[in-house]
Order: C-alpha cells, then structure tokens, then sequence
C-alpha cells in the first residue's frame, strides 16, 4: 500500500436527544442520558453509515455521548468504545439546568 495515498475521513456525530434538549435545558457536563428518541437517532444514524467501515470509535464519557456511541457501535457489529475524558461539553456552570 502507498501510504503517500492513504486518507483519514473522520465522522464528527452529536449525541441523540435526551429530556433535556426536548426541553431546551442547556446540560452542560450535567450526565444526562439518551431519551426513547434520542436512542432511535442513534439507530438510524448507524443504519445511514451501514456501509461505512470505522477502524475506531471515540466518544466523551457523558452517558448522551457514550450512549450514542455505543448503540452505533453494536449496530455496527463493532462493540469496543474509546472513551476520552476531554471531549466533554463545557461546563456551564450555574447556567446548566
């Protein structure tokens, strides 16, 4: 293989809804998980890469973020989830909520 010709293409994905986006509650690192629907964007955003091979998966360790991650993972019969602490959301402080 050349690796002169070799290309990265990185997929950027928000997380799926929860309560607090239903709501427009600002969350911040507050850890709020995936609502019913936000699990179903999940699940179809996997089904619209079905073609798409990810050599990793990388997510925030807010359970919206890693959630979301991990239901594309499975979907795509890729179980393992590379969590990065620092890929939270800011924090909002007393504003969050």
């Amino acid at each position: 293989m050349d690796l002169t010709s070799a290309q990265t293409t990185i997929y950027l994905v928000r997380h799926g809804e929860t309560d607090w986006n239903a709501t427009g509650r600002l969350q911040g690192q507050e850890d709020v998980e995936l609502n019913a629907n936000g699990q179903q964007q999940a699940l179809s955003l996997a089904k619209h890469f079905s073609t798409v091979w990810f050599d990793v998966i990388i997510s925030s360790d807010l359970k919206r973020a890693y959630q979301t991650a991990q239901l594309i993972a499975k979907e795509k019969g890729n179980p393992s989830v590379e969590v990065i602490h620092e890929l939270r959301e800011r924090c909002y402080g007393s504003a969050s909520g």
